[in-house]
C-alpha cells in the first residue's frame, strides 16, 4: 500500500504543476489551443465521440487507470484490448483514390467474352498460352511442347538427352531463336559440303558452334584451304569431326604440325591422314604419344613401319594401349605372325584378344591355320576377325556353327 501511495502522489503533483503552467497562459492563448484540439481530425479514433479528459478524484489510481495510461503513452489501438461489439477503427479513404487505373482495367475484362474451357470453339493454342508457366526441369524433355527451336531440333535428328549431360547447354540451347542463331549456322556448314542428315549428328556432337561467330569459323575454313585442302575433304573434316571448326587458326596448326614432325608426313600425306580420319587432329595428344611409343618400344616396329600403319589405319593411334599391345602380344607371339604379315592388315591389331583366340585355337585343330599366302590353304587375316561366327564358319572354316559352338565349350 505504501508503493501506491507513493506513485498516487507522483502522479497528482504532475497533474498540479500541468494544471498551473495551462493557467498561466493568455486568455487568447488558451482559448486558441482549446479551439485546435477541437479541429484536430477524429478519423483515427476508436470511439465514435470525444472523450472526456477529466478524471474524477477517486477514480485515479487502480489497475485501470494506469492500464490506461501505458495504452496512452504508447499510442497504438492495437495494444488495447477489442471490447465485444465494439468496431474497430476506421481509416478514411480519400475520395480521389476512388477514381484508379482499376476501373478501365475491369471494364475491359468485362468485355473479354467467357471461354469455356470444354467447348470446341476454343482454339487449343490459346488455352496453352493462357495455362500455367513452366516449372524447373532436370531435362529438355519438359520444354519442347513450348519451344519452337527445340521442336525444330528434333525435326534435324538432334538428340537433345545428349544435351542434357553438358554443364550450361540446355540453358544456351533455350534462349536460342532458331531463325536468327540456328539457320545461319546451318547455311555455313551445308556450302562446305555438310549433307543434311548429318546435321542433326553435328549438333548433337557440338552444340557450342552456335555461339562461335560466323566470321572465326569462315577463318578456320579458309586456313584448310590455304593448306591445300580441297573442298570435298573440308566438307569430310566437317561432317566428321565436329569439334574440328572450334580450334583457333593456331591451334589447328598446332596439332598438324605434331602430326608432320612425330612421323615425318609430307603435306599429302597429313591431308590423307587428316581427310580419313579428321578426328585424328582433335583428339588428346597424350593418347597419340602413348600409342605410338607402344607401336614403336613395345611392338618392334621401325618408324618408317610406324609411319606406315598411320597412314594404313590411323584408328590405331586411338585405340586404348592395353588392348593393342594384348593383341599383337597373341597375333606376333603365338601366332607366329611377323611384322610385315600384319602391315598388310595392320586393322588386325585393333581387334581384341577374345576374338582372335578362339577362332585361331578352333583352326589349328582343324589343322587349317594356315597364314603364309605362299602355302596352299592360305587363310587371310581379313577374313579370320571379319563377319559373324556363321560367316567365319561356312568362308574360313568351311564346318557348321554347331561344331564351332561344340568347340567353344570346351575352351
Amino acid at each position: 500500500m505504501s508503493s501506491v501511495s507513493a506513485i498516487r502522489g507522483v502522479l497528482l503533483g504532475s497533474l498540479a504543476r500541468s494544471w498551473q503552467r495551462s493557467c498561466q497562459l493568455p486568455i487568447a492563448s488558451r482559448s486558441s489551443a482549446l479551439c485546435l484540439l477541437q479541429q484536430l481530425p477524429r478519423k483515427f479514433s476508436n470511439s465514435p465521440g470525444p472523450q472526456e479528459e477529466t478524471t474524477e478524484a477517486s477514480q485515479i489510481g487502480g489497475h485501470d487507470y494506469f492500464k490506461s495510461f501505458y495504452y496512452g503513452s504508447h499510442g497504438a489501438s492495437e495494444l488495447q484490448p477489442r471490447v465485444a461489439g465494439q468496431s474497430p477503427a476506421v481509416v478514411d479513404i480519400p475520395e480521389d483514390a476512388l477514381d484508379d487505373d482499376l476501373t478501365p482495367f475491369q471494364e475491359q475484362l468485362a468485355s473479354e467474352p467467357h471461354r469455356d474451357a470444354l467447348s470446341t470453339e476454343v482454339d487449343p493454342e490459346f488455352l496453352d498460352e493462357v495455362g500455367p508457366g513452366l516449372h524447373r526441369s532436370f531435362n529438355l524433355a519438359a520444354y519442347v511442347n513450348q519451344s519452337e527451336t527445340l521442336q525444330k531440333f528434333l525435326q534435324l535428328g538432334v538428340d537433345l538427352s545428349r544435351f542434357d549431360r553438358s554443364p550450361g547447354v540446355p540453358q544456351m540451347i533455350l534462349a536460342l531463336d532458331f531463325e536468327k542463331d540456328v539457320e545461319p549456322v546451318i547455311r555455313f556448314l551445308t556450302s562446305l559440303g555438310v549433307e543434311p542428315d548429318r546435321l542433326g549428328y553435328f549438333f548433337t556432337k557440338n552444340p557450342r558452334i552456335l555461339k562461335v561467330q560466323l566470321e572465326n569459323l569462315q577463318v578456320r575454313v579458309d586456313y584448310l584451304l590455304s593448306k591445300k585442302f580441297t573442298k570435298e575433304q573440308v566438307g569430310r573434316i566437317a561432317s566428321n569431326a565436329p569439334f574440328f571448326l572450334m580450334f583457333s587458326v593456331r591451334r589447328m596448326d598446332r596439332r598438324l604440325g605434331y602430326l608432320q614432325k612425330t612421323f615425318e608426313l609430307t603435306g599429302d600425306e597429313v591431308r590423307h591422314v587428316v581427310a580419313r580420319l579428321p578426328k585424328l587432329p582433335t583428339c588428346s595428344i597424350n593418347l597419340i604419344s602413348d600409342n605410338t611409343f607402344a607401336i614403336k618400344e613395345e611392338m618392334g616396329f621401325s618408324p618408317e613401319q610406324t609411319k606406315q600403319l598411320l597412314l594404313n589405319s590411323p584408328k590405331l593411334f586411338l585405340s586404348t594401349r592395353r588392348f593393342i599391345v594384348e593383341a599383337f602380344d597373341y597375333l606376333h607371339n603365338t601366332m607366329a605372325l611377323s611384322h610385315d604379315q600384319l602391315l598388310k592388315f595392320p586393322s588386325i591389331i585393333r581387334t581384341r584378344k577374345c576374338v582372335l583366340q578362339p577362332r585361331h585355337e578352333f583352326l589349328a585343330k582343324l589343322g587349317r591355320d594356315q597364314y603364309d599366302a605362299t602355302q596352299p590353304n592360305y587363310v587371310s587375316l581379313k577374313a579370320l576377325v571379319s563377319g559373324s561366327d556363321a560367316d567365319f564358319c561356312e568362308n574360313v572354316a568351311k564346318t557348321s556353327v554347331d561344331t564351332f559352338n561344340q568347340f567353344l565349350k570346351t575352351v
